[in-house]
């Protein structure tokens, strides 16, 4: 296996493996109940994510042979970062084809992010998102080398990093890498949303 850096021609597969990756997460059976309507949803709003200022991305890309099987997706914040004040705008024509409801749970989950990220962790910081591995390809130390390798160059820097994940079962992975769990918020009955940081430290193992 291979880990390099993402490259526009990428897009259309990267968005794929991001794709059958969440399609049966919760938080995306949230955004859209029906199955075509959630796939529509997450390949409309990972290309938009994905390609939207794209050179400012560290995006990596796990590839076997000549096939990705993972990508992990940081974004730094830094402290003279203006806030893109089009983004809203952007996303609601990225997400067009998709039905109301689902564009009003995208930006309900959103507005909780944005604001509980500026709560709980100040620029200059690193955030993850998203981090994905093919379903078939899970469980084989892909999103492990993914994680490891930024997170090596990110000590170096000394800058905190925030993810946000909505399963319980991933807490004690990010844990390993010393993310830690700073506030929770409830989208909606029997859906959490962990906010974790990160501050710089070596990682082992």
């Amino acid at each position: 296996m291979e880990i390099r850096k993402m490259v526009l021609d990428d897009l259309d597969e990267v968005v794929g493996v991001i794709a059958k990756a969440f399609i049966d997460k919760p938080l995306y059976k949230y955004f859209a109940e029906d199955e075509k309507e959630r796939e529509n949803f997450l390949y409309s709003i990972f290309k938009y994510r994905i390609s939207n200022n794209f050179s400012d991305k560290i995006i990596d890309v796990a590839v076997e042979g000549r096939k990705i099987i993972g990508v992990a997706s940081w974004d730094f914040h830094d402290l003279n970062q203006k806030p893109d004040s089009n983004a809203v705008k952007n996303m609601e024509n990225a997400l067009s084809m998709c039905r109301k409801e689902t564009r009003e749970h995208w930006f309900y989950f959103f507005k909780i992010l944005t604001t509980t990220i500026k709560e709980i962790i100040a620029p200059p910081f690193w955030a993850l998102s998203p981090i994905a591995v093919l379903p078939e390809e899970q469980g084989k130390g892909v999103g492990n080398a993914l994680i490891k390798k930024k997170l090596k160059e990110i000590d170096d820097s000394h800058y905190p990093c925030f993810l946000a994940t909505q399963e319980i079962s991933n807490l004690k992975i990010y844990e390993k890498y010393g993310f830690k769990v700073v506030k929770e918020d409830i989208l909606a009955l029997n859906l959490p949303s962990y906010n974790m940081v990160r501050e710089g430290c070596v990682v082992t193992g």
